[in-house]
């Protein structure tokens, strides 16, 4: 998976050092005040996504499981994160748009790494992340919105598939990165048990 396990998680560690790469490329794009409207309001929902990904509450560490430290103050923390979720979606404009942080994670890491210790399973929270765009409709459907899942890798294999049409080989299958669900309510992503499914399995893989 690769990085540090900041958050005490690999997996969110490299989302969000992702993000904060991406994050700057925006500002220079964005750098004299000429970029368009719609790079100004990706870069903002880039900057908004990596805010969201480094206030959400880190997964417990092993040994934290294990001796039930922290558990209560976590609990805490993560209703409080999805109050923060719902109200972000409650306040996403008609026509406008939200990223946020996803994924999963299949284990918890240890705190124990010695300094110059060498990677081991230990380390590894067998996770993988993507993000999700929220989208508003206008007008008649502005009480609705669609979501794209956006995902590179693990998990892909569920998303439509198309072949590519184009030489040298046009019967090459192509998957559709993101996965795009429409016409749902908003009033299911105001909910915070919708919210909580999600972000369960990506800060508690023990539960």
């Amino acid at each position: 998976v690769g990085g540090e396990s900041v958050n005490g998680s690999p997996s969110l560690a490299s989302l969000t050092e992702a993000l904060a790469v991406i994050s700057s490329l925006f500002d220079r794009l964005v750098v004299g005040g000429d970029a368009p409207e719609e790079v100004n309001k990706v870069g903002e929902a880039l900057k908004k996504c990596l805010e969201i990904t480094r206030d959400m509450p880190r997964p417990l560490l092993q040994e934290e499981i294990a001796e039930g430290r922290q558990v209560d103050a976590f609990e805490e923390k993560f209703y409080a994160f999805l109050v923060s979720i719902v109200t972000i979606v409650k306040n996403v404009e008609t026509g406008g748009f939200c990223i946020l942080p996803a994924g999963w994670l299949r284990r918890h890491v240890s705190g124990q790494k010695k300094a110059g210790a060498a990677d081991s399973e230990e380390d590894d929270d067998w996770g993988h992340c993507m993000l999700l765009v929220l989208m508003r409709g206008r007008g008649a459907a502005s009480e609705q919105f669609s979501l794209a899942v956006v995902n590179t890798g693990e998990g892909l294999q569920y998303h439509p598939v198309k072949p590519s049409a184009r030489a040298p080989d046009p019967s090459h299958p192509l998957r559709q990165t993101p996965l795009v669900l429409t016409d749902i309510p908003l009033k299911r992503l105001r909910s915070s048990g919708f919210w909580y499914l999600l972000y369960r399995q990506l800060l508690c893989p023990h539960d």
